[in-house]
């Protein structure tokens, strides 16, 4: 699976719905990976707060590096890793797949301490929609943040997708290999700001010129 903030967000999504209490194992499906992972059997024992953890697994699945990462702590594994490496952002900047660190109190931008995190789904321009772990008593859900909830974000580390055929076109989108085919055979041009548009309708003229085009490869 490509290591991007869609893959990232897709999987954590995924989660939705996991209850620590209906788990039939002893300890969250997330503690238990930490405790194997860093050699910590008291991780999977118990019922120490996830939501580090469950951020953590996400990233690890896909392969995807994160500052602070792997970690069951948002302030000594997260916070302050990203306050040292200087890749704590605003909460305004926060994007698809950012970790969002919150601090309950309100305490903002220079918060001392990280009360929780999640993954950010969508910056709405005052709130965060959100997926994140050890919510409503153990659960993993979605949510909607305030912006004054927020400490800050970390932005993994996602890969880039490909160049396309067309400048709204990558190797995220739905059928790009068919897309890409269609443009080196010629039959499908794009339009003149050199985008294809692929979830525009197709009209019975594009229907035609594209069995054209078709018609006059294979003749």
């Amino acid at each position: 699976m490509a290591k991007t903030a869609d893959a990232l967000v897709s999987l954590a999504a995924s989660q939705v719905g996991y209850d620590r209490y209906q788990d039939p194992e002893q300890g969250t499906k997330y503690g238990r990976w930490y405790a194997e992972l860093t050699n910590s059997p008291w991780f999977g024992t118990n019922g120490v707060p996830y939501c580090a953890m469950f951020a953590s697994w996400c990233l690890y699945q896909l392969g995807i590096k994160c500052v602070g990462t792997p970690t069951a702590s948002c302030t000594s594994g997260l916070l302050a890793s990203a306050r040292g490496a200087k890749a704590l952002k605003r909460v305004s900047a926060a994007k698809k797949g950012d970790l969002v660190l919150f601090n309950w109190q309100g305490a903002g931008y220079t918060a001392s301490e990280a009360d929780h995190v999640g993954i950010v789904v969508s910056n709405n321009g005052s709130t965060l929609s959100t997926i994140e772990g050890n919510v409503d008593g153990g659960k993993v859900l979605r949510r909607t943040r305030a912006y004054s909830t927020v400490v800050g974000v970390i932005t993994p580390s996602f890969e880039q997708p490909k160049k396309g055929p067309f400048a709204d076109v990558d190797e995220s989108t739905p059928h790009y290999a068919d897309i890409a085919w269609m443009k080196e055979a010629g039959i499908a041009v794009g339009y003149p700001d050199g985008t294809y548009r692929p979830g525009s309708a197709l009209t019975r003229g594009d229907a035609a010129a594209f069995l054209h085009r078709l018609y006059n490869l294979v003749k």
